[in-house]
């Protein structure tokens, strides 16, 4: 039998589309291409800036040695860092001044390459506690310097001389090493072209934060009184890394020293060659703006605080090497760039330095015998790193503290978050840290009690009857779901006081 059946209707006709969707499909689609655009340029802007690629080496040869400027650590490279950690004594000449000296200072992390990481050592040393029990000091006035030393041989041996951002800074950087080094080695003449190129790129940190603690004298005692406007109005304007109880009292109580005792040394793993001449020249802007690094500085060295470093801002043009060579021009390197994590400590890496600075009645001063040493056990890390993730790091992971009078419960969270939020970015606390499977856990945790609860609204919101529902039963589901909606506020509620 041939043809179609009486009753087929046959293929139906195509309906006429809408104009208005198809206008609505293009231009949905032209929005996700020209955003897709924006988020890949503005990706490729800021890779260029993390990893300096604009100043790559873009040729595959390199003919002529002198055109290039290489790492002075590359994969292979092993070096040592060496730390040291310095505090202020009276001055000897000078009554009522105070000098910087060390109280330790040798290599602590030995053979390392950059790829190396959770690298970890305990350091152990006294603190002096008379520079507490002034009447004024600074976060800085405790500092921790690092020195990255590579093994020898090394491109070190044949440094001839070096070009620094330091050179033409304000005020003179602080000492980054002991010398003689390490402290207490016999005397070996003055520094080295070597040496100071190397202590030209070593960093320091403060090893001091500032705290609000709980009064010690007396109740009966209120000279210091919380309704002195003046007072306040005076420690609103004071510097945040100072603490002064000549025309701050309060600082005795608000603006307490606490020594940190766990830090993350990074080193960023860069190893391309860059071409010179864009090199010379992002060195030489960046010396131009570090010449006004440290104005008003304290102590007639820069500022800590003032003269802050980001890898993005100064990379890797801080050190420029040049390197002597047996024939022809000589040749260049730079020198890598190392930085800390300063969120690496956790509320209770801090440690209450015991010295009381509080001025009561005269029978408590006379009964108070603070120590005059403290042993302080420093947790060092080291972690090289790449540079979107050095960056990240710091993005992530930010500064947590609780007050003084807070619960151990709390304290112990804030811990336990900085642990977390510290590992997921390198940082490990402790050998057998698993910050990534806690990470994924918390968050299946998360994922399943969300779940339970829409799977319960959907049950209670889609019944028609309530046959077979126990009303006593209900009735405790709902009081001890509103209980648990309380605990959790009141556990979350962070008191402001």
């Amino acid at each position: 039998m041939s043809g179609r059946h009486p009753l087929d209707p046959g293929a139906p006709s195509r309906k006429r589309g809408s104009f208005l969707k198809f206008c609505i499909y293009t231009g949905l689609t032209l929005i996700g291409i020209i955003l897709s655009m924006l988020l890949y340029a503005w990706g490729s802007a800021v890779w260029e800036n993390l990893s300096h690629s604009r100043v790559y080496w873009q040729d595959d040869q390199v003919t002529d040695p002198s055109s290039v400027v290489r790492p002075l650590v590359d994969e292979n490279q092993r070096f040592d860092i060496a730390v040291t950690i310095w505090a202020p004594f009276e001055h000897e000449e000078y009554l009522g001044h105070t000098e910087e000296k060390p109280i330790y200072s040798d290599i602590v992390f030995r053979d390392l390459r950059l790829a190396d990481k959770h690298k970890s050592v305990n350091l152990t040393y006294k603190l002096p506690l008379a520079m507490f029990k002034r009447y004024s000091f600074y976060r800085q006035d405790l500092r921790a310097s690092f020195v990255l030393i590579p093994t020898s041989p090394s491109l070190m041996d044949k440094v001839s001389d070096f070009s620094s951002v330091r050179s033409d800074a304000a005020y003179p950087w602080a000492p980054v090493r002991s010398w003689p080094f390490p402290l207490g080695a016999a005397d070996s003449g003055p520094k080295t072209i070597a040496d100071e190129a190397l202590d030209s790129f070593g960093i320091s940190m403060p090893l001091l934060e500032l705290h609000a603690i709980g009064s010690k004298c007396p109740e009966s005692y209120g000279t210091q009184s919380d309704d002195d406007d003046d007072d306040e109005e005076f420690s609103d304007i004071a510097p945040a890394d100072m603490s002064n109880i000549v025309f701050y009292p309060k600082h005795a109580i608000e603006r307490h020293p606490f020594v940190v005792t766990r830090t993350q040394i990074r080193v960023v793993d860069e190893t391309h060659l860059f071409d010179r001449k864009l090199y010379n020249q992002e060195h030489r802007n960046l010396r131009s703006t570090s010449s006004r690094c440290g104005e008003g500085a304290y102590r007639g060295t820069e500022d800590l605080e003032q003269c802050a470093r980001t890898y993005v801002s100064h990379g890797n043009w801080e050190t420029r090497l040049a390197l002597q060579v047996a024939d022809g021009e000589p040749e260049y390197a730079y020198a890598p760039y190392m930085g800390y994590a300063a969120a690496a400590a956790g509320p209770k890496d801090l440690v209450q330095i015991p010295v009381s600075r509080e001025i009561c009645d005269y029978d408590h001063m006379a009964s108070k015998k603070d120590p005059g040493f403290m042993d302080v056990n420093w947790q060092l890390s080291y972690s090289g790193r790449s540079p979107l993730k050095f960056f990240a790091a710091d993005q992530i992971v930010q500064t947590n503290r609780v007050s003084f009078n807070e619960t151990e419960c709390k304290t112990v969270k804030a811990q336990e978050s900085a642990e977390l939020w510290n590992g997921l970015v390198g940082h490990r606390y402790y050998e057998d840290a698993h910050p990534r499977r806690r990470l994924f856990l918390i968050s299946l945790l998360y994922i399943l009690s969300s779940v339970d609860g829409m799977l319960t609204s959907s049950y209670w919101y889609t019944r028609t009857s309530t046959v077979g529902i126990s009303v006593s039963g209900a009735l405790l589901l709902v009081i001890s779901q509103t209980f648990g909606v309380i605990v959790d506020s009141f556990s979350s509620f962070d008191d402001p006081h």
